[in-house]
């Protein structure tokens, strides 16, 4: 995490055992949410840099994720060709979303619907 007006490093998002392929930030509450090819999702204080919560489920790399707007959730897109619903203060995985032949890419959340992409063109 760098200071962009000072150009320092403030600390590393270092929990991963992979690379980190998306990030967002959760700015009212000061927390960041990773994914990675590790197949996990971390959640991370962006005051202290640590890790507060690790959310395991994905059998393959997870490669974006998408906040709720109601801000409490999140849903992932990973290459086992499933998304996954998180609870991001429990941490608890609410439905797994299956049926795709092949990798879901990305997934974007509106309030009353959900667009996903994959590669089985569905």
């Amino acid at each position: 995490m760098w200071n962009l007006s000072g150009g320092d490093c403030l600390f590393s998002l270092a929990a991963h055992d992979s690379f980190i392929s998306s990030i967002l930030i959760r700015p009212n509450v000061h927390q960041a949410l990773t994914v990675s090819r590790d197949n996990t999702l971390k959640l991370w204080d962006l005051n202290s840099g640590q890790c507060l919560r690790t959310f395991e489920g994905h059998r393959d790399w997870v490669v974006s994720t998408v906040i709720h707007p109601n801000g409490h959730q999140a849903l992932s897109a990973s290459w086992d060709n499933t998304l996954k619903l998180w609870d991001l203060e429990s941490g608890e995985c609410l439905h797994t979303f299956s049926g795709h032949a092949f990798t879901c890419v990305t997934v974007k959340v509106f309030v009353t619907f959900t667009i996903k992409c994959s590669m089985d063109k569905l």
